[in-house]
């Protein structure tokens, strides 16, 4: 393939390839990417207005964003009014990839494995125990409460095969 170059004295851009080489990113990324850095440092720009230069709609541009913040290019940070409300993002976006946003999830390298403290132990002492019971005439035989406790509101008991019981 053929590549033909143009002077380039007027009208240009300088920006990193380091995204263009980036397996990670569709091309639509790429391209939405390498808009965003020719752009001024001081624009401010919004889907809607990206959607003036691109033939792409809104839903485009905002996949290629969502893809463009997985990877570390695009950092978002919330904005609120004056009076302490949400009033949108700001998205700051980079040649190169920063850190990866934390998933919020905890890191699995070195899971503690003892077992919780139990912090409500109430609620154990008010279910009742389950008793199998047997019919009159020696047929199947059925689980019930034990008599002598009281019935509990509200608690649901799931019942597995009653041959099955203990």
């Amino acid at each position: 393939m053929a590549v033909f170059r143009v002077e380039k004295n007027h009208s240009y851009t300088v920006m990193a390839n380091h995204h263009l080489r980036d397996e990670r990113l569709s091309l639509k990324s790429k391209g939405l990417l390498s808009v965003i850095l020719s752009l001024p440092d001081d624009w401010r720009i919004s889907i809607e207005g990206m959607t003036q230069f691109s033939a792409d709609g809104k839903d485009a541009i905002r996949s290629a964003i969502r893809e463009l913040t997985d990877t570390g290019y695009i950092t978002r940070a919330q904005t609120h009014s004056e009076a302490g409300k949400f009033s949108g993002y700001d998205y700051v976006v980079h040649e190169t990839p920063t850190a990866s946003p934390s998933s919020g999830f905890p890191t699995m390298e070195k899971p503690t494995t003892e077992n919780p403290t139990l912090r409500n132990t109430e609620r154990l002492s008010i279910i009742p125990p389950i008793v199998p019971q047997s019919d009159a005439d020696g047929g199947n035989p059925s689980v019930s409460l034990a008599a002598a406790s009281p019935p509990v509101r509200g608690a649901k008991i799931v019942f597995g095969c009653p041959t099955c019981l203990p």
